[in-house]
C-alpha cells in the first residue's frame, strides 16, 4: 500500500457537521487515532465559537495498568490547553483481573466517562450530558467486523460499529459519536505527520496476548489477498442498511403483535408472530428479551434461534420455556405471555430517598416525591404479598382485571415504609393513598410502537 495523504479539514468537515451536535467530551488517550480527531476537531471548532455551544471537554482516562500512562495522560492534558480545551483525567483504580482486560478496561473507561458527564450535567456546567466522541476508524470498523465474524455473529453484529450509538446500562445512559469511521488509520498517521504533530504509543497494542491485536495481524494477511478494510467497511455499510430496513419493518409490525400491559407482562397475538418470518420472530424474541428480562444475563442470539423454531414446531401449542431472565409460555390456542422470572437470587432492593429517581432491575424508574417526609424500600413483591393484596376486596377486583400469569405480580417493585406497603403499579387504590410514589416502565428497548394496555 503506497504513502497515504494527510486528511483536510474540508474533507471531514461533512462527517463533524453532521454528527458533532451539542455539548461534546473527545476520548483522547494519546495515540494517532484520537490525537488526529482532537487536532481535527479543533480546528473544526474554530470555525464554530460564534455558536452558543459550549467548547468540547478532552478526557483521558488512565487506567494505571502502565507506570507511563500518568505522565501520558498529563501530556495529553498540555497538548489539549494548546487547543484551548479543557482536559480532565480521570483514574481507573482497584483491582484489575488479568482475564478480559481489554473488555473490563473498555467497560471501565465508558463507565468512567459518564458518570464524570453525569456530574457535570447536574453541576449546571453545560445544559445536556455532553456526548461521547471517539476516534474509531476504518480499520477500527474491519477489526470489529472479523472479530464478531469469528464468534458467529449475525446481522446486527456485522453490520459493525455506528456513527451515532446510544448506550443504556444499568443507571447509565450515554451517545458515543464517531465521526471518523469512513477514515483508514494511515490517513489520521499521515495527517499528523503533515503537520509536525507527535502522539504516544501503547505498547500494549502491539502484544499478541489481545485478540484484536491478533485481528490486527490477519487482516494485513488479508489485505496482502486482496481483501482489504475498504472492501470489508463496504459490506459493513450494506449489512447497516439491510439492518435499518429489517428494524424499520419491525417497528410497523410490533404495534399490531404486541401488548406491554405497562411492564407487568407482554402478551403476543400468536397466530400474527407465527406468520412472521423467521428473522422478525426471532427480532420480536429479542426485544421482548431484553425488554423483560431485567438485570439478568441477555440470552445468546443462537438460544433465540432455538427458541424460535421451538414455538414455530409446537405441535399442540404449549410450551413454558425460562431464557434471559423471562418466562414465555403459551397454553393451547391462548396468546403467547412474556414476563420477569425472579430467579434464584431474587430481585433488587433498594433506599429512595425523597426527590430521586432510581432505575429498579433495569425495567422501571422509581420515584418519590421531594414532599415526603422519609425514604421508602422499594422491592419486589414476595407470594406472601400477594396474598394479602388479595385479601382486599377493591385490590382483588384489581386483580382479576390484570389477567396477569401467575407469579408476574412477584416481579413487580412496590414501596415500602416501617413494613407497611404503600404502593404497587397498577392498582388504583394504591396509588391514590401514597401519590408520592411513582413507577415508570423503561426498558421497552425496541418496543415503543407496541400497545401499552
Amino acid at each position: 500500500m503506497g504513502r497515504q495523504s494527510p486528511l483536510s479539514l474540508d474533507e471531514i468537515r461533512p462527517a463533524l457537521d453532521r454528527l458533532l451536535k451539542g455539548p461534546l467530551a473527545l476520548a483522547v488517550s494519546g495515540g494517532v487515532d484520537s490525537m488526529a480527531l482532537m487536532h481535527l476537531v479543533a480546528a473544526w471548532w474554530a470555525e464554530c465559537r460564534a455558536t452558543d455551544a459550549a467548547p468540547p471537554i478532552v478526557l483521558t482516562v488512565d487506567h494505571g495498568l502502565r507506570r507511563e500512562s500518568a505522565e501520558e495522560a498529563a501530556w495529553v492534558g498540555h497538548e489539549a490547553a494548546r487547543l484551548g480545551f479543557e482536559h480532565a483525567t480521570l483514574v481507573w483504580t482497584g483491582p484489575k483481573s488479568t482475564s478480559g482486560l481489554q473488555a473490563a478496561a473498555r467497560a471501565a473507561r465508558y463507565s468512567l466517562m459518564s458518570n464524570f458527564l453525569d456530574r457535570e450535567a447536574r453541576d449546571g456546567r453545560v445544559q445536556l450530558k455532553r456526548s461521547i466522541v471517539t476516534a474509531h476508524h476504518a480499520d477500527d470498523q474491519a477489526e470489529t467486523f472479523l472479530m464478531r465474524l469469528a464468534r458467529g455473529s449475525g446481522l446486527d453484529g456485522l453490520s459493525g460499529m455506528r456513527p451515532t450509538e446510544v448506550i443504556a446500562a444499568d443507571d447509565q445512559s450515554y451517545t458515543i459519536l464517531r465521526p471518523l469511521l469512513e477514515v483508514p488509520k494511515a490517513r489520521l498517521v499521515a495527517t499528523l505527520e503533515a503537520r509536525g504533530l507527535t502522539w504516544r504509543e501503547d505498547p500494549s497494542n502491539a502484544l499478541q496476548d489481545f485478540e484484536r491485536v491478533r485481528v490486527r495481524a490477519a487482516l494485513e494477511l488479508l489485505n496482502s489477498m486482496g481483501v482489504s478494510g475498504t472492501e470489508i467497511q463496504r459490506s459493513t455499510a450494506r449489512l447497516a442498511r439491510a439492518r435499518e430496513a429489517l428494524a424499520a419493518g419491525l417497528a410497523e409490525v410490533l404495534p399490531r403483535l404486541v401488548c406491554l400491559h405497562g411492564g407487568l407482562f407482554a402478551e403476543v397475538d400468536a397466530a400474527s408472530f407465527l406468520r412472521l418470518p423467521d428473522e422478525f420472530r426471532i427480532r420480536t424474541l429479542a426485544v421482548l428479551l431484553r425488554s423483560y428480562g431485567g438485570a439478568s444475563s441477555p440470552a445468546r442470539l443462537s438460544q433465540i434461534e432455538a427458541l424460535a423454531a421451538q414455538m414455530s414446531e409446537a405441535s399442540d401449542h404449549r410450551y413454558a420455556v425460562t431464557l434471559g431472565g423471562c418466562r414465555i409460555e403459551r397454553n393451547g390456542d391462548g396468546a403467547i405471555q412474556v414476563w420477569r422470572e425472579a430467579g434464584r437470587d431474587g430481585l433488587p432492593e433498594l433506599d429512595l430517598q425523597p426527590g430521586a429517581r432510581l432505575i429498579w432491575d433495569e425495567r422501571f424508574a422509581v420515584s418519590l416525591s421531594d414532599e415526603e417526609k422519609g425514604p421508602v424500600c422499594v422491592r419486589a413483591l414476595n407470594a406472601e404479598d400477594v396474598r394479602a393484596l388479595g385479601s382486599d376486596p377493591m385490590v382483588l377486583g384489581e386483580l382479576r382485571g390484570l389477567r396477569q400469569p401467575a407469579g408476574a405480580l412477584e416481579t413487580l417493585p412496590s414501596f415500602w415504609r416501617g413494613g407497611r406497603i404503600l404502593a404497587v403499579p397498577y392498582f388504583k387504590s394504591f396509588r391514590e393513598s401514597a401519590p408520592g410514589c411513582s413507577v415508570e416502565f423503561v426498558a421497552a428497548k425496541g418496543l415503543s410502537g407496541a400497545r401499552l394496555a
